[in-house]
């Protein structure tokens, strides 16, 4: 017998002992959770959290992740849809009245192959009753890529579309983009083998998304454009610039993702452009670009960039607007949207090309690179969302005036003969198996699980 075909018995069979665990769940109801910990301060706000197996697998995650800052309520089963938690999940709403509801559904809902429509509905129904109840509600997409799981590799991009639409017409609902995560994770060691539920790992990971989600609903820590970056993250000053001075957009759900769970995205050249163009102000009515691949909305940008020997092309005629920028392509581009400084305290690198050195040695003077002097400096390496941030904001500060001084000169008295005091003003200078098989519905028959195709 071939290994893959061991790896396929061996699923089947840890599917139908899931089976008969998820049945007798079922049948039971979700297993009484054990008493809340209460957060060190009895007022901490109140996250509570109902999700489906996703979560029911991370209960210890979540609890050990969120509890240290908040009460936590936490209610998951595995294989439960919408309709399923609807009710207790009301009541808890207009009972508790949570400062953060983390939602966790519509996996199910995709496994039980409900129509978009069935899932539209549902959607609105509960969010119409709760979010009246809760300051802040985040709701997790669901994993785009083919699983073990038919039905949910069928819905899972519709039912997306749908969620993103419908919680945007809510002011205090936002998507928490887990889909981007598990895109993020494809190729991680983060999945058991149905490819849809999470190993130690991505328990783990999907804790700390749960954990950015509660933060970014509380006031007391979140303060700025995307409340996925606290205030005191490291990054918060620089993010908080790009969207003032308009450099870089965030997502449509309000976030900024330099960090999403643990994983660091990285920047396209497209990307990383489009921050350069507008930092030096968006200009316009140059001689079009030669490249053959540039995509019509990064044009002008490109346009822009090849006139001004910033981020040029190819040998081969090609651009690569969706290749991830290097950190020797962005701190080139940096030093000469500068204007080529020289005179910089020159370091000895030991990886740097010798036509950037220069560049290099300016980035390390100027602050925006730091944590190197010399030596390695992995100019191949590629720039993430939290690194292009702080290298941009760093560049923005080494290239601006210090504001004035807001310093106060006291007043100084002059004794005029022959006894008269003239005083100035004052000058101012301003781990079990997870459940992977969906148990009865009240409304549908038990859906099967096949191998899905090639995706």
């Amino acid at each position: 017998m071939s290994r893959a075909s061991v790896v396929l018995v061996l699923v089947v069979a840890l599917s139908a002992i899931a089976t008969v665990t998820a049945h007798v769940q079922a049948a039971a109801g979700p297993s009484t959770p054990r008493p809340v910990a209460e957060a060190e301060s009895p007022t901490a706000p109140l996250v509570a959290f109902f999700g489906d197996s996703i979560g029911y697998n991370a209960e210890a995650e979540l609890r050990a992740t969120i509890e240290p800052s908040y009460r936590f309520l936490y209610r998951a089963a595995g294989g439960a849809d919408i309709a399923f938690w609807r009710d207790r999940l009301i009541r808890v709403a207009r009972e508790r009245h949570p400062d953060t509801l983390l939602i966790e559904l519509g996996t199910a809902d995709a496994g039980w192959d409900h129509s978009s429509r069935r899932f539209e509905r549902e959607v609105r129904r509960l969010l119409d009753a709760v979010s009246p109840e809760v300051g802040c509600i985040r709701w997790f997409d669901q994993r785009p890529e083919p699983s073990l799981f038919e039905f949910v590799n069928k819905h899972a991009v519709a039912f997306n579309e749908i969620l993103w639409r419908v919680t945007a017409e809510y002011p205090n609902v936002e998507v928490m983009h887990y889909a981007h995560w598990a895109t993020l994770a494809h190729d991680g060691n983060y999945w058991w083998p149905d490819f849809l539920h999470h190993n130690a790992a991505g328990r783990r990971q999907f804790a700390l998304l749960a954990r950015q989600a509660a933060v970014g609903c509380d006031p007391a820590r979140t303060s700025g454009p995307y409340w996925d970056v606290p205030d005191d993250h490291p990054i918060a000053a620089a993010v908080a610039w790009m969207a003032a001075d308009g450099i870089g957009a965030g997502y449509t759900n309000g976030t900024y993702r330099g960090v999403v769970g643990s994983l660091r995205p990285t920047v396209t050249r497209a990307q990383a452009v489009t921050f350069l163009w507008r930092l030096a102000g968006s200009p316009t009515g140059l001689a079009p670009h030669p490249w053959s691949d540039v995509p019509n909305r990064v044009a002008l940008p490109v346009d822009w960039s090849t006139a001004a020997g910033v981020m040029p092309g190819f040998d081969d005629g090609t651009w690569r607007s969706k290749e991830p920028v290097t950190r020797a392509q962005l701190v080139a581009a940096l030093w000469h949207l500068a204007g080529d400084p020289g005179g910089s305290v020159p370091l000895a690198w030991t990886d740097v090309p010798a036509e950037l050195t220069d560049a290099f040695d300016w980035a390390v003077g100027v602050g925006i690179l730091s944590g190197v002097t010399g030596g390695p400096a992995s100019p191949d390496g590629l720039i993430n969302r939290a690194k292009v941030a702080a290298m941009l904001y760093a560049f923005h500060l080494s290239t601006t005036a210090p504001p004035p001084s807001t310093t106060t000169v006291p007043p100084s008295t002059t004794t005029v003969p022959p006894s008269t005091t003239v005083t100035s003003p004052p000058v101012s200078t301003t781990e079990p198996p997870p459940v992977t098989t969906l148990p009865p519905s009240p409304s549908t028959s038990s859906p099967g699980t096949t191998l899905p195709g090639q995706g």
